[in-house]
């Protein structure tokens, strides 16, 4: 099994069961009531983590142990800041943080040069950081 989609399940605590799927890519946790994570540093091969909609308050550390993950969507959680660890993560092509309650992105994000997507929409960030965020990923579709 190389994909999960678990969206709109009221789901409270992560899924134990999900730890023994060693070639799982791609999960889908949207629109449950998740708000941590248990280890997952043995799903080595994931590469999209979707936590939508759930009630994270700050980015889930275990997300920094993954090696093949490239899109993460914590759209409409409330978190209110980037960790050091995700601004220094390679490698990533799309992350969202639209309407989560970010204000700024961390002053260094030049190891996501690789983004193809992010997602900002609905975030109260100011003119001046748009124009720091724009000109920091300048080949990186970005959506305010």
């Amino acid at each position: 099994i190389d994909y999960v989609n678990l969206d709109r399940n009221e789901i409270e605590i992560f899924p134990r069961e999900l730890l023994n799927l060693k070639s799982l890519k791609w999960l889908r946790l949207n629109s449950n009531k998740l708000s941590s994570l248990p280890d997952l540093s043995g799903l080595k091969n994931l590469r999209r983590i979707y936590l939508k909609a759930n009630r994270f308050s700050s980015v889930p550390e275990t997300l920094k142990d993954l090696p093949q993950l490239t899109d993460i969507d914590l759209s409409w959680n409330p978190i209110k800041e980037i960790p050091k660890w995700l601004a220094e993560k390679k490698g990533l092509k799309a992350l969202s943080f639209t309407g989560t309650l970010i204000t700024k992105l961390p002053d260094d994000i030049s190891a996501w040069q690789s983004l193809n997507q992010l997602q900002l929409a609905d975030l109260k960030l100011s003119k001046e950081e748009m124009q720091r965020i724009r000109k920091s990923l300048p080949d990186t579709a970005i959506v305010y």
